[in-house]
């Protein structure tokens, strides 16, 4: 369509450029593809565009003084896009309420002469009142002598147009001559494109009317006839209206229904007239099919295939477009709600869906592919939102890339069996989606293919699959189980991320690779099987798998990538295979329950972390044969040699290092919760970044003058540290060194220490002084970042403080039976250390002493004693054996109970056997306890003669002669009449059932009447049984078109009408609504405010700018529900414009602080919006909700790309779409 309006619009240029520029007086301006003159302005450009402007304005309500460039003092080079005008746009612009009458298609008023190229004119005059549009309508080609056709008739029929404005009536058009009346044109006169159709030249199939199935008299006529109207019938065939003679001589009008022996073509369609070279006084014109037309020329042209391919078919809430050449559906008009597609429009099968068909469809609920379409393109049903039901043939082979993105009403879908894959993003963020086919034809899943479909439960992947893309299943959080089966050979990068149900999954030995982050954030996951066919677990592969009890590891695996398997708090234990030679970074960091590690031979590698903040851990053990890393008796986790410390176990409370480590890694002792203190020798040259990070235990530590350098966040967040000394070696303290050191008061530096670096002493909020070595101007002298260590800054500096050396006390705690002994070291000045460990002595037990004798039925206990610290134990004596002597007692059996003999030993064993059947009851032969009559049954009862115990049974009543007499019972309006014939015995039957007569209702009478808002009820009386029954009364259908003079019917009406008819929105009080208008600050809140009720509000606020009362309550009331502020902390702006974004935040926090509503919905991703970075940092989380909720959806900009435009002004129809969406999906 674009190519073909371009290609239009380039040939009006161009004959423009024809004109001589004497003849006129005249400037052309081009707005988005209209053609707008501006006529006796040759002395001022800038007046000229200004009045140009200004029409276009009226009529589109929009500026274009972007496109005007002043410092050239002409009109900017214009791209494609801003030279194309749709059809959509011209519809818009015929419905436009705010014209009124001034505006007159095709009327016997005002009208202009043709032009002779084929495009429409728009007369408009200028008054004392402004601008008035006098004329609409098409001229066509003087040469093909054509009718004037209405708009909508000429949009439906080419589905592109192109505007001309004129000054005024009288002014010359392009092609020359004067506006002149045409009395002979009606306004009622609509004929459509004309086309050419070939007929044989007798047919049967002729109507009365487009639904008449009765066939007309047969005539003839010529071969070619012209059909000036069409029908399109629910079956996809068309009905053309023909004129014609009957054989009787008569002109007629008749319907022909168009079957397949017959070809509809289209008629040539021109350009402008160009001249050859060699004859450049002979004129031609040449159709987009390549045929020339001379002038003069009058022999008949042939038909013309390629001209006018595209045509309309209706469907349900208006058109979709077809292209005829291709057999592709190609587009779709917005108010469409139901696309029942034929296999065959006008003739031509349907082959294909195109990319971007039905995109951004806000209304589109359901679509019906019929059989023989093989394609759905890229993208063909993004982004409709309300689509629920989308039926794909068999035929279909094949479904492009985001083809059914942000259906977010789409609960399910097969996929036929002919679909070989299921391309990037196909169904991404459908998140209404449960269950989905995949055919066995499927070999893959692209990226993205299932992303966000967090309503989907289960998945079966069929044995056709070899590869599961990246991202493929992302946020699948309703996700519960996944079968894998054994064709796949590779799970992508975060294939299974984030879903959070998945409670199993199973990876078949076909799998050679899976990618990073793979199952990360699979919260509901227990255990995993990795098969032996993987050699490799990738970075964060099945981290934050936080009910991850068990892994399996296989001996095919030879490394383990960076957190592999971070956060796994639940995972107790790990078999590392001896096939493994590397660690990665922080691979098993945060599994809080994991006790225990051992490291095999085969280890070569081990990264930073690997086993940080395990805080059940209790030993890293290594094996003997490791020639890389070795480990102590307390399972600290060394190199070979004891020069670097690589890990401490979690569980640990006190480490001595040994005098031969060097370097203490980063992340070594991290979260040793229950460490209480460290002595670092003199051997130690570095301390690592996150050493010691989280040792929250740890209440002092003795830096030795080696170290060199102290990495970043080496002593963060230890909470209970209260002091530290800085060595003199030391030069550096890095980022974050002992941030968060809460119960730090004092800190001693020395002033060989030249920079501190930012955040090296952030929230250290109990710091009051600092020691420092040097004088006060080598203290400034020192580069401190002002970045996070203001606590440090404004603690006290004791300059020039002197250190001494300490003389150190011992004591010495001997080892006991169950703790250590060691040595403690202590300075007069405080500072302490320990060291000299010696094993505990363990208990020294003696022979032990039997407390309490054994006997046949109970054990004995011995209890010994520690003959060094006197603590005991015991022991269980096992009970002594016997021979067994029983004595038997034989219980008889009864009537309903076995009998059997019982053994019984002295020391209480016992056991039955010699089981005897019950003898059962001896009833006799009865007695009649009561006699039977001809009524009532009688009774014989028995006794059993063992046990007393009685039964009976029922003797039946005495035969008789029935003797019946019958009661009718009348039908009434709802229950059947019937007989009943009764005995004097009792018994009775019921027949000669009559229907009921059903209730005779009057005309009924409205006990409510309906409203714009409300259902009315109308109630009937039965007026046999005055039973009473109730229909509702639909509720008033308002126009708003015609309340409101500037409201059209196009995307914004819906959201107006429902602002209007429920009072949320009302209109500007001059009969107009002014849906381009703004929203002031002051008038969102007002709407919020009646939203709720109008509560009553007391107290002021800190605004000064309130100068209206109408606004007061309402802002008070926002001030005190922290529904929004100020724009400072005394002014409001009240009359300040509102902008897409401060929408999202007032709404939001209308939300949260009003409504009392909690976050259970994933924020939206904004970086899917060309703009979405240019949200305010402020209003991001908000737009994000919003977003997600559905409340703004963005606007589709002329580059078919939507956008937020955070910063615009909200218009009043934008503001009434928001409000409906939030009054429909949140404030229900």
């Amino acid at each position: 369509m674009r190519k073909r309006l371009l290609s239009f619009v380039l040939a009006v240029l161009m004959i423009a450029t024809l004109l001589p520029v004497t003849a006129l007086a005249y400037t052309t301006y081009y707005i988005n593809g209209v053609a707008v003159r501006c006529d006796d302005f040759d002395s001022s450009p800038n007046e000229c565009w200004t009045y140009a402007n200004n029409i276009y304005n009226k009529i589109w309500g929009q500026q274009f003084n972007s496109l005007f460039d002043d410092s050239a003092n002409s009109l900017r080079n214009l791209s494609d896009s801003e030279l194309t005008l749709t059809a959509e746009h011209l519809k818009n612009y015929v419905s436009n309420a705010a014209l009124g009458s001034a505006l007159r298609i095709c009327s016997s008023e005002y009208l202009h002469g043709g032009d002779g190229w084929g495009h429409s004119q728009i007369i408009v005059q200028k008054d004392s009142n402004g601008f008035t549009v006098l004329q609409g309508g098409l001229s066509a080609s003087p040469y093909r002598n054509e009718r004037y056709y209405t708009w909508s008739e000429y949009l439906n029929s080419w589905n592109y147009a192109y505007i001309k404005y004129i000054k005024w009536p009288g002014a010359p058009a392009y092609g020359g001559g004067t506006v002149t009346p045409d009395p002979g044109l009606s306004v009622k006169e609509t004929i459509t494109c004309k086309r050419t159709i070939k007929l044989p030249a007798r047919v049967v199939n002729l109507y009365s009317n487009p639904t008449d199935t009765t066939r007309l008299t047969y005539f003839d006529y010529g071969p070619t006839v012209y059909s000036s109207r069409y029908a399109v019938m629910s079956d996809g065939s068309i009905m053309y209206e023909v004129g014609a003679t009957n054989h009787q001589g008569q002109d007629i009008k008749v319907w022909l229904k168009y079957e397949s022996d017959m070809t509809v073509t289209k008629q040539h369609t021109y350009g402008s007239t160009k001249y050859e070279s060699a004859h450049p006084h002979r004129g031609y014109k040449t159709c987009q099919c390549g045929d020339k037309f001379y002038t003069g020329e009058t022999t008949a042209r042939s038909d013309c295939s390629e001209c006018n391919a595209n045509v309309k078919y209706a469907v349900d809430g208006g058109y979709i477009t077809f292209d005829r050449k291709t057999g592709t559906i190609t587009d779709c008009d917005s108010m469409v709600t139901k696309a029942n597609i034929p296999q065959k429009i006008e003739g031509v099968a349907v082959k294909s869906i195109g990319a971007n068909a039905f995109n951004n469809q806000q209304h589109l609920e359901s679509v019906t592919i019929p059989d023989g379409v093989t394609s759905i393109g890229e993208r063909a049903f993004c982004s409709s939102g309300v689509l629920t039901s989308v039926k794909i043939p068999d035929s279909v082979t094949s479904i492009g890339a985001y083809a059914f993105d942000t259906c977010s009403s789409l609960t399910n879908v097969t996929i036929p069996n002919g679909v070989t894959s299921i391309e990037e993003h196909t169904f991404d963020s459908c998140i209404s989606l449960t269950s989905v086919t995949i055919p066995d034809s499927v070999t893959s899943i692209g990226e993205g293919a299932f992303y966000d479909c967090s309503s989907l439960t289960s998945v079966t992947i069929p044995d056709s699959v070899t590869s599961i893309g990246d991202y493929a299943f992302y946020g699948c959080k309703s996700l519960t189980s996944v079968a894998i089966p054994d064709s796949v050979t590779c799970i992508g990068n975060c294939a299974f991320w984030k879903c959070s149900s998945l409670a199993s999954v199973t990876i078949p030995d076909s799998v050679t690779s899976i990618g990073e982050q793979a199952f990360q954030g699979c919260e509901s996951l227990t255990s995993v099987t990795i098969p032996d066919s993987v050699t490799s677990i990738s970075s964060y592969t099945f981290a934050s798998c936080t009910s991850l009890t068990s892994v399996t590891i296989p001996n095919s695996v030879t490394s383990i990538g960076e957190f592999a398997f971070r956060y796994c708090k639940s995972l107790t234990s790990v078999a590392i295979p001896n096939s493994v030679t590397s660690i990665g970074e922080r691979a098993f960091s945060e599994c809080t329950s994991l006790t225990s590690v051992t490291i095999p031979d085969s280890v070569t590698s081990i990264g930073v972390g690997a086993f940080a903040s395990c805080t059940s851990l209790t030993g890293i053990w290594v094996a003997e044969g490791n020639s890389h890393y070795s480990s102590d008796a307390s399972g600290v986790l060394f190199s070979k040699d004891k020069t670097t410390l690589v890990q401490c176990p979690g569980t640990l409370a006190a480490c001595m290092i040994p005098d031969s480590v060097t370097s203490i890694v980063g992340y070594a002792f991290a979260g040793c919760t229950s460490l209480t203190n460290v002595t670092i020798p003199d051997s130690v040259t570095s301390i690592g970044s996150h050493a010691f990070s989280y040792c929250k235990s740890l209440t002092s530590v003795t830096i030795p003058d080696s170290v060199t350098s102290i990495g970043g966040s080496a002593f963060g967040n230890c909470t209970s540290l209260t002091s530290v000394t800085i060595p003199d070696s030391v030069t550096s303290i890095g980022d974050w060194a002992f941030s968060h050191c809460t119960s730090l008061t004092s800190v001693t530096i020395p002033d060989s220490v030249t920079s501190i670096n930012w955040y090296a002493f952030y929230n250290c909020k109990s710091l009051t002084d600092v020691y420092y070595a040097g004088s006060e101007a080598q203290w400034k002298a020192i580069s401190i970042s002002s970045t996070g260590n203001d606590d440090l800054l404004n603690a006290n500096i004791h300059y020039n403080y002197v250190s001494h050396t300490h003389s150190y006390k011992d004591v010495v705690t001997a080892p006991t039976c169950t703790e250590k002994g060691y040595t403690t070291h202590t300075c007069a000045c405080g500072d302490s250390y320990v060291d000299a460990y010696v094993d505990a002595l363990g208990h020294n037990w003696n022979n032990g002493k039997v407390t309490k004798e054994p006997t046949e039925t109970e054990d004995g206990v011995k209890t010994y004693t520690c003959t060094r610290c006197g603590e005991i134990k015991t022991e269980a004596i096992p009970k002594l054996t016997h021979e067994h002597n029983y004595k038997d007692v034989v219980t008889a059996p009864t009537c309903t109970d076995k009998g059997y003999t019982m053994h019984t030993c002295a020391c209480g064993d016992s056991y039955v056997d010699s089981y005897v059947l019950p003898l059962g009851h001896d009833w006799g032969s009865g007695k009649v306890t009561k006699e039977p009559t001809a009524t009532e049954n009688g009774i014989k009862t028995y006794i059993c003669a063992r046990c007393g115990e009685t039964k009976t049974e029922v003797i039946p009543a005495l035969s008789h002669e029935h003797s019946y007499k019958a009661v009718v019972t009348a039908p009434t309006c709802t229950s059947k009449g019937y007989t009943t014939h009764t005995c004097a015995c009792g018994d009775s039957y019921v027949d000669t059932y009559v229907d009921a007569l059903g209730h005779a209702w009057d005309n009924g009478k409205v006990t409510k009447e309906p409203t714009a808002t409300e259902t009315g009820v109308r109630t009937f009386t039965c007026t046999r049984c005055s039973a009473t029954k109730t229909e509702s009364i639909p509720v008033v259908s308002v126009d708003v078109t015609q309340m409101f003079t500037d409201v059209e019917k196009n995307w914004a009406y819906p959201g107006i009408q429902y602002c209007v008819t429920h009072g949320i929105m009302g209109g500007m009080g001059d009969g107009t609504f002014a849906p381009t208008g703004t929203t002031t600050r002051a008038q969102i809140v007002q709407i919020l405010y009646n939203l709720e009720g109008t509560p009553a509000v007391s107290g002021t606020t800190p605004f000064t700018d309130l100068t209206a009362n109408w606004y007061k309550p309402a802002i008070l009331w926002a001030y005190q529900n922290n529904v929004v502020a100020g724009t400072s902390p005394t002014t409001f702006d009240p009359d300040q414009p509102v902008t897409r974004e401060q929408i999202a935040v007032i709404l939001t926090q209308y939300m949260f602080h009003v409504l009392k509503m909690n976050r259970t919905w994933t924020p939206a991703d904004l970086s899917t919006f060309p703009d979405g970075a240019q949200v305010s940092g402020w209003a991001k989380e908000a737009m994000q909700d919003a977003v997600a909720l559905g409340l703004i959806n963005g606007t589709k900009a002329p580059d078919d790309k939507v956008y937020l435009d955070p910063q615009g002004s909200a218009a009043r129809q934008q503001v009434a779409t928001i409000l409906m969406n939030f009054c429909q999906n949140v404030k229900k």
